[in-house]
């Protein structure tokens, strides 16, 4: 009857959590140890599944509730579940020093539950679909994979086509709606297998999820840590998952499944040509030093000190806990999405996006490159120093999708305190002054070994090139690089780069553009000013660079009217990621 009374009260708490978030649940129960697992009978009624009236064109769906913000979606199919049914035991956690580390209170902030209601990311899918309609049906199951991995895992194992426009994902009335918008989140991971990691068929969104087992209750389930069978059987009789622990939740390459992307590209004609190779951070990471000494998991999920639980019920001191945080680089998303929650649709909490983005930005200065000026003087009337990058990330940066960058800012200024020189100032538009792709969409800005002029400035990024060798920021269009002078990991091994993961460009003849940095040598001319002088040098970030969402414009689609719309009624300036200020006597 314990037992029994356990399974109901966990029950209960699901329930509950429908409503809003449940309060913890506390149970006298000394639970088995693990060594000292029993059996325990199952419990017969809670295997049924709930009765709901449903339409003909979604039979398989079981639970689908509306759940207003910020309440987290509470769906779910024989297949998946949505993050609000979760709650009842994975909420209410602190450490030792009685800091909220529930998986909710930090997911519901970071860009892995903003996936899906990124306007930007849905403005690009747009455009790209208004580019290629005749492969709108490719381009939005692509896209949906990783975005909207519920939604899509369920509609495909079902037989059905993953769209995401007019009738699909993003439509309220569709079925799957509320599982697609649950972004990525809490059974799509966790239902990962351990069988195609590390392979190229798992990358892409070639992640593998049973797609057979729809029995309430057996499905399996994964995480880092071991269980005993009697806390194993609580979960799977409230949740209809079994937890099972697997090393491979730990794994750099589970992470890889949609963090090394390859595309389609498509030659003059709509042929498709080829692939190209959009997102590396895997293959980055394998041929660098940290290989050997941390994974994705170590940076991107801070650990929790000490030993605590990781369930309200049942929940026995764990080592290894992590924040699921998924802490990145993308503190304007952040921001975009914090500033306009109902737009949007976010599902964060009163202050969880801004302690997102300040652990976003400290993440940025101390995770990320340092500048550091050497070598400096005045000869001549020409004042020359070196600029030296150094990376402290373990793969390049920055990484992912090419809308990326970053840059040198430096600023020279006389005795008087006058700007005589200034490389790499932005406008609050995101347009960083005397660089030519944001100027003008055909050109791009090179990389640089020396700089001597104001519009010269050193941009680390990916340009784009389609077939005909014209520069692009249409995905199906990307064929090649005409530059990526990304600054490399350390240990990066140059002689094993794959070719994916090589260097383009000038950068690729700078003997100074090495593993784990790059050195730039400005010169600039103070013969008509007087000293000493001020040398001020930056290294800054932007998650979606001036010609990226520029290039949104004209397409006319709900998706891109909306992002543009919000685009234009932020601030796009970039976060400073590193600085030093000298002077320097004539």
């Amino acid at each position: 009857m314990k037992m029994l009374s356990v399974i109901i009260l966990v029950f209960t708490g699901l329930l509950v959590g429908c409503g809003g978030e449940p309060e913890p649940i506390s149970i006298a129960i000394d639970p088995t140890p693990i060594e000292e697992a029993v059996e325990v009978p199952a419990v017969e009624v809670l295997t049924e599944e709930p009765e709901v009236t449903i339409s003909a064109a979604a039979e398989r769906l079981l639970v689908d509730l509306e759940v207003a913000l910020p309440d987290l979606h509470q769906d779910r199919t024989a297949l998946v579940a949505a993050s609000g049914n979760c709650l009842a035991c994975h909420s209410g956690l602190s450490d030792t020093d009685g800091n909220d580390i529930s998986f909710d209170s930090k997911w519901r902030s970071s860009m892995h539950a903003f996936a899906a209601i990124d306007p930007y990311w849905q403005a690009s899918v747009s455009a790209e679909v208004v580019e290629n309609p005749e492969l709108s049906e490719v381009i939005e199951n692509k896209c949906a994979t990783c975005h909207m991995p519920l939604a899509h895992f369920d509609a495909n194992a079902n037989g059905e086509t993953a769209a995401m426009f007019e009738d699909g994902f993003l439509n309220a009335e569709n079925p799957l709606h509320d599982l697609a918008m649950d972004a990525v989140s809490c059974t799509g991971c966790h239902q990962i297998m351990a069988d195609n990691l590390g392979t190229l068929a798992s990358f892409s969104g070639g992640f593998l999820i049973d797609s057979d087992n729809t029995i309430y209750g057996e499905r399996m389930i994964y995480g880092p840590f071991p269980i005993g069978r009697q806390p194993a059987n609580v979960m799977a009789q409230a949740s209809g998952f079994l937890a099972e622990q697997s090393a491979h939740m730990t794994d750099s390459a589970l992470c890889a499944t949609c963090h090394t992307l390859y595309t389609p590209y498509l030659n003059a004609v709509g042929e498709v040509a080829g692939e190209f190779p959009e997102q590396m951070a895997y293959f980055e990471w394998v041929n660098s030093s940290y290989v050997e000494t941390q994974t994705c998991q170590d940076c991107h999920m801070p650990a929790v000190s000490g030993n605590v639980i990781i369930s309200t019920v049942m929940g026995q001191p764990k080592e290894y806990l992590r924040l699921h945080s998924f802490t990145g680089a993308n503190t304007f998303m952040l921001n975009l999405v914090g500033d306009n929650p109902e737009i949007l649709g976010s599902r964060a909490k009163d202050g969880q996006i801004e302690t997102a983005v300040a652990a976003t930005e400290l993440m940025l200065q101390t995770q990320t490159a340092t500048v550091e000026v050497l070598n400096m003087g005045v000869t001549d009337g020409q004042l020359g120093l070196d600029v030296v990058v150094t990376s402290m990330t373990g793969h390049k940066f920055p990484t992912g999708f090419p809308s990326r960058r970053a840059w040198l800012q430096l600023t020279v200024r006389d005795g008087e305190g006058n700007l005589i020189f200034e490389s790499g100032a932005s406008r609050p538009d995101g347009l960083i002054i005397g660089n030519d792709n944001d100027l003008d969409e055909s050109m791009y800005e090179p990389h640089y070994s020396v700089i001597s002029s104001p519009d010269e400035v050193q941009i680390y990024e990916t340009i784009l090139l389609n077939t005909d060798g014209q520069v692009t920021t249409t995905l199906l269009y990307g064929a090649g690089y005409a530059k990526d002078n990304r600054l490399l990991p350390a240990g990066f091994e140059l002689t094993a780069v794959i070719p994916e993961t090589a260097t383009h460009g000038l950068a690729a003849e700078d003997l100074d553009f090495i593993s784990g940095g790059d050195t730039v040598r400005y010169q600039v001319d103070v013969s008509e000013a007087s000293g000493p002088f001020t040398v001020s040098v930056a290294l800054n970030y932007q998650s979606i660079g001036f010609r990226w969402a520029e290039n949104l414009r004209g397409y006319g689609t709900e998706q891109t009217d909306k992002f543009i719309g919000l685009y234009d009624g932020a601030v796009n300036l970039p976060v400073q990621v590193s600085s030093v200020e000298v002077d320097i006597e004539e």
